[in-house]
């Protein structure tokens, strides 16, 4: 039951982190490199509570979040559906799908690394 609770917390984590960063790349001014560097200097000033694999957690959410955002695909198939960018429609799906890459990706480190135990 712990586990479930506790990935439960981390993907509602992500989600509000992915909307913060979804958020702040609507701003003019911002771009994804001003950022990514923004939460990259996160590390020289935390202190001793957070480790940096978070903070490194959350660049690849936004890499992802970017990542998918930028996509031709996805940007027309929002289009289609007529979701309009900045809306909450539109940010809604632009973070699902970003969740969801960040999974597979997540799953598929998972699976490198189990199968070189095996060699």
């Amino acid at each position: 039951m712990d586990i479930l609770v506790g990935d439960q917390y981390g993907v509602a984590q992500d989600d509000k982190h992915l909307g913060i960063f979804y958020d702040a790349l609507q701003k003019n001014g911002i771009s994804i490199d001003r950022l990514r560097n923004s939460v990259e200097d996160l590390k020289v000033f935390k202190g001793n509570q957070v480790s940096d694999d978070f903070i490194d957690r959350d660049i690849e959410l936004l890499n992802n979040l970017y990542y998918i955002q930028e996509h031709p695909t996805f940007k027309k198939r929002l289009q289609d559906k007529g979701y309009i960018v900045g809306s909450e429609q539109h940010k809604n799906a632009t973070i699902d799908a970003a969740r969801k890459l960040t999974q597979l990706r997540d799953a598929a480190k998972y699976i490198e690394y189990d199968n070189s135990e095996l060699e």
